[in-house]
């Protein structure tokens, strides 16, 4: 049996093969403290699942393509280090192995339930074929053709989801001299800060502190400052438009808060509809249709 026919046949019936497992252990009594959480993997997800249209994680802000189609600003690209095993044929049998890189479009977020404590949530995405829809210019850079994609077939084998917590983000930029194809500008996560090794943050801290305490002792040591301007006409304010305009701007600052700690994203615009940031169940089939 070759590498490739071992590992296809791992994946197909593995599953079947762990549920059988731990359900031999609970009869004899093999348990340990973590069978619980074991013991709800191996019996699967919910038959529903909940969808999004919107997640935040890894410090990325990712919404699916449907939502972007509306919005100016892109956020559904999606790239992945995977280790594979690559295989030139089914009759391949040295396999190479190596970290590969994924592009595409999110197509879809599920979260599945296995319990209460236990949820995932998955990334459900269009993947460009890594043979024949990704390149490198003379420039190095990756370009991308998304009339080449994975998993066409939608076939039982087909893998295009990966856990959220994978997913990292990039922006796809048509290349003008070849259509057809993007440019790949990978992102940086929010709140990320690339500081250069040779500058010490710390004196640089301790040196402006100590600045400010030596002009803030300066001030102290004169206590008749007058800070009331002499010789000039003073300017009377309305207090009632003075209030008003307070009021305006702490409204104003609530509404650009960012709730990055949620992994839901929760931003409404004037231009959603009925689909947009829904929140739904969505009930699977039975296992017996």
């Amino acid at each position: 049996m070759s590498n490739y026919e071992r590992e296809k046949i791992h994946s197909e019936t593995f599953y079947k093969w762990f549920k059988k497992h731990v359900a031999d252990l609970e009869k004899s009594n093999s348990c340990h403290d973590y069978y619980k959480e074991i013991a709800y993997l191996a019996a699967g997800p919910d038959k529903w699942a909940k969808s999004y249209s919107g997640y935040i994680v890894n410090g990325f802000r990712f919404h699916t393509k449907k939502r972007e189609m509306r919005r100016q600003t892109q956020n559904s690209g999606v790239f992945v280090n995977a280790s594979a095993n690559s295989f030139a044929s089914t009759k391949d049998k040295n396999p190479i192995s190596g970290i590969l890189e994924y592009y595409g479009v999110l197509v879809d977020i599920v979260e599945l339930r296995y319990s209460n404590d236990i949820k995932f949530v998955m990334f459900k995405c269009d993947w460009v074929d890594n043979v024949t829809g990704m390149k490198q210019d003379e420039h190095n850079f990756t370009l991308v053709n998304f009339d080449h994609i994975l998993y066409k077939q939608n076939t039982k084998n087909d893998e295009p989801f990966i856990l959220a917590s994978q997913a990292q983000q990039a922006w796809y930029v048509r290349d003008a001299l070849e259509p057809e194809w993007n440019i790949v500008v990978k992102m940086t996560p929010r709140d990320l800060f690339i500081i250069d090794p040779e500058i010490n943050i710390c004196e640089d801290i301790q040196d402006e502190h100590s600045a400010w305490q030596h002009v803030n002792n300066n001030n102290s040591e004169d206590s008749n400052v007058s800070w009331v301007r002499e010789g000039v006409d003073g300017v009377i304010l309305d207090a009632q438009t003075t209030k008003s305009k307070a009021h305006v701007a702490e409204v104003d600052d609530g509404f650009f808060s960012d709730e990055d700690n949620l992994g839901i994203d929760n931003t409404i615009d004037d231009t959603s509809d009925d689909d947009d940031f829904f929140d739904k169940a969505q009930q699977g089939d039975k296992a017996d249709d």
